[in-house]
């Protein structure tokens, strides 16, 4: 029979699990709906991330309706826990690099291929030799669950230490530091991000190195309040005006949509912080939905599909005139735009 601890622990273990598929596909949803490819990813990544718990959980429910374990002489329930963590970190690197280092290129690649080349190695160990790489010990029958505890004399445990080590100390202290060079709800959003990563990498840690005991029941928690921090950093949220109204800097006439280049002078520091905390784009006013362009030297806010046409017209920041591809030249000057494309750029 489960004690009070094992039946918090499974119960949690399905929280993780139901969050991780629950939050995963709406921010998926949310993505097609609003054309951002970083929520795209951050969907995937959560529903990764719930993954790693699908067979744990699946264990307690069936100890909880049969009275026994699944079986896992083999080490296959360990595989299908372990084999998702390297898509995982991979797919946290890929996001944090686009949010805080956008222009790092070169860097991303190599991290993000040396990732890859590493989880590949992992999971040809796990999937070859899991017997050598996870310790699948069991309770007595209906009382406990599986353990599919690394083994630290491992080369496995070794490659997966290293690559959630990486994932916090980048994405967790990095989204702490972007919190504190952001203001309103955008600090607020980073801090939720790093809070995802700290509670999600560490809780994973413990949980997969340690013992098992009362301790468990508080690791199991913490990483599935990690997921509502997720929901709470993705989620569109509306704060009201403080300072001033926005303006429109649109102007129509004949059917054309104008984009005057604004001299710097024009837009002042307050407007700028005022349009990113309110998440509001710089150029259509729109609400900014999920993660999208954010200037890397002034942090003017800008929607994904405003920034691409900016990109495509002027190559240049209305702010501070910073490429938005450091790739192509910039053409600083008035710009026209067809309605239709202006109004495929609003929506």
């Amino acid at each position: 029979m489960l004690s009070y601890i094992n039946w918090l622990t499974g119960v949690f273990t399905c929280g993780i699990v139901l969050f991780g598929l629950a939050w995963g596909f709406l921010f998926l949803y949310k993505s097609y709906r609003t054309q951002t490819r970083l929520l795209f990813y951050m969907g995937f990544d959560i529903i990764f991330a719930g993954l790693i718990f699908l067979t744990l959980a699946l264990d307690f429910l069936t100890v909880l309706i049969f009275g026994t374990n699944l079986e896992s002489s083999n080490g296959i329930l360990s595989i299908f826990t372990w084999m998702w963590v390297p898509p995982t970190t991979i797919m946290a690197m890929f996001v944090a690099f686009k949010l805080l280092q956008p222009n790092e290129k070169k860097l991303q690649i190599v991290v993000i291929s040396s990732f890859i080349i590493l989880g590949v190695i992992f999971e040809i160990i796990i999937f070859s030799n899991p017997l050598s790489v996870f310790n699948g010990l069991y309770p007595l029958p209906g009382e406990g669950f599986y353990d599919d505890q690394l083994k630290l004399e491992s080369p496995a445990t070794l490659i997966i230490s290293l690559l959630m080590i990486i994932v916090l100390i980048y994405c967790g202290f990095g989204y702490l530091y972007k919190s504190f060079k952001s203001e309103g709800i955008i600090r607020k959003k980073y801090l939720f991000l790093s809070l995802v990563v700290i509670f999600y990498v560490v809780g994973g840690i413990v949980d997969g190195l340690t013992t098992r005991g009362v301790e468990l029941l508080f690791v199991r928690f913490g990483i599935m309040i990690s997921f509502w921090f997720w929901y709470w950093s993705l989620k569109e949220e509306t704060e009201k005006p403080k300072e001033f109204k926005a303006k429109k800097d649109f102007k129509v006439k004949d059917h054309i949509f104008i984009i005057s280049k604004m001299n710097p002078e024009e837009i002042t520091e307050a407007q700028v912080t005022f349009y990113r905390n309110q998440k509001i784009c710089l150029i259509c006013k729109g609400k900014v939905r999920g993660f999208n362009f954010m200037c890397s030297k002034c942090d003017a806010l800008y929607c994904q599909k405003c920034a691409q046409a900016l990109e495509e017209l002027e190559n240049a920041c209305w702010v501070c005139n910073e490429p938005i591809n450091p790739n192509k030249p910039t053409t600083i000057k008035k710009i026209h735009i067809e309605k239709e494309h202006a109004n495929k750029v609003k929506k």
